[in-house]
């Protein structure tokens, strides 16, 4: 190699690390200004929920009841709204936390869902609240209780500390406001 080609070889190097350094730079700047806040939701949410129930068909037998236990149900597949590899997950958390020992089917939509409930194929489980969508006329939405009590589920915003994004800190102060019991003054 020349002595001149050594050089530009050298100085080239040179350049070339702090045009890699620059742009990891301006990376983490764009990061800082423009944060991303991502969120995933169960597939079955219907709105601000609480307590469980199970919709199925106004034919059924069990239509007719107040209120259902796991135990009521055994017999009848559950229909849950799921795909890919969150249908283990699904399964997993009916059968293991809402103790629902059914045949599972899955859906991909909540409409798909509820053309199943229509058609005699199962029950859903979904989260309601007083204020939640209301089923279809043919379908009857009737609570899941647990030693007479109604079951209910949690609902919680994870991220990690070191992630101090200020819209997941807005989102979990909305979040916040949203779930709070409200209060009459």
């Amino acid at each position: 190699m020349t002595s001149a080609g050594e050089v530009f070889y050298r100085r080239s190097l040179v350049l070339r690390a702090e045009i890699e350094q620059l742009v990891r730079e301006t990376q983490r700047a764009g990061q800082k200004e423009h944060p991303e806040l991502r969120l995933g939701c169960y597939q079955g949410y219907q709105g601000q929920a609480f307590a469980l129930a199970i919709e199925l068909s106004a034919q059924s037998p069990l239509a007719n009841l107040d209120a259902l236990t796991a135990k009521d149900l055994r017999n009848l597949p559950c229909i849950l709204v799921a795909r890919g590899t969150q249908q283990a997950e699904e399964q997993a958390y009916c059968t293991d936390v809402l103790g629902l020992h059914s045949e599972f089917r899955f859906a991909r939509t909540f409409e798909e869902a509820r053309l199943m409930v229509l058609t005699a194929q199962g029950y859903l489980p979904v989260d309601t609240f007083e204020d939640s969508f209301a089923p279809a006329t043919a379908i009857e939405r009737i609570p899941l209780v647990s030693d007479g009590q109604p079951v209910t589920k949690n609902y919680c915003a994870f991220w990690k500390t070191s992630n101090r994004n200020p819209h997941a800190e807005e989102f979990a102060q909305l979040l916040q406001v949203a779930f709070s019991p409200t209060q009459v003054d």
